[in-house]
């Protein structure tokens, strides 16, 4: 099972457990870490469910699983602490918004995702950014969580252009072994 679908799981479980567990200025610390997994309504959870799965199946063809959700549960906890105190918060947007943010950069300014279609490319962009748009003069959801959450998932985005991921380790990590074996004989010399 990929972990998008242990995601998905966890959803639909906290969804019908009916568990409160969203985040708001004076919840416990615990909230920030889980608040992602608490939907609403069922067009809420279907909605998030529906764009969690779409963008992290094209991500992880080019970003290994561990990676790929590690940033965006990083991200979307960031994301609450910056916008803690707009409004209570829950559901996993902070999450979606993040790889949105990752997809976005890697398709236009990456070497990992090519467009294909640009025409199609900038009809869905257009779509997306509109639906933004409208998101944003509802009063009742946390657009700043979703705001920081896209804008770290764009730096992680770029910082992941230049990732080249090797059997679980990182280019940063092999350019790091590299570098030290480089200094090693510069200092037998």
């Amino acid at each position: 099972m990929t972990m998008k679908y242990l995601f998905l799981l966890i959803f639909i479980l906290i969804y019908l457990s009916g568990i409160n567990i969203g985040y708001a200025q004076h919840t416990p610390e615990y909230t920030h870490f889980v608040y992602m997994f608490q939907h609403t309504n069922i067009l809420h959870l279907t909605l998030n469910a529906f764009s969690f799965i779409s963008f992290a199946r094209m991500l992880e063809k080019v970003i290994p699983q561990y990676f790929l959700y590690g940033y965006v549960y990083v991200a979307a906890v960031i994301a609450s602490y910056a916008s803690i105190k707009l409004h209570p918060t829950i559901g996993a947007s902070g999450m979606v918004f993040a790889l949105l943010g990752i997809y976005i950069t890697l398709s236009i300014c990456g070497k990992k995702l090519k467009i294909i279609n640009k025409s199609k490319y900038l009809i869905w962009l257009f779509s997306i950014i509109t639906s933004a748009v409208i998101l944003a003069f509802n009063p009742h959801i946390n657009n700043l969580n979703h705001l920081y959450a896209f804008i770290i998932g764009t730096i992680v985005g770029i910082i992941e252009n230049s990732i080249s991921h090797k059997k679980g380790w990182t280019s940063l990590a092999v350019s790091y072994t590299h570098l030290r074996a480089h200094e090693t004989s510069q200092d037998l010399v």
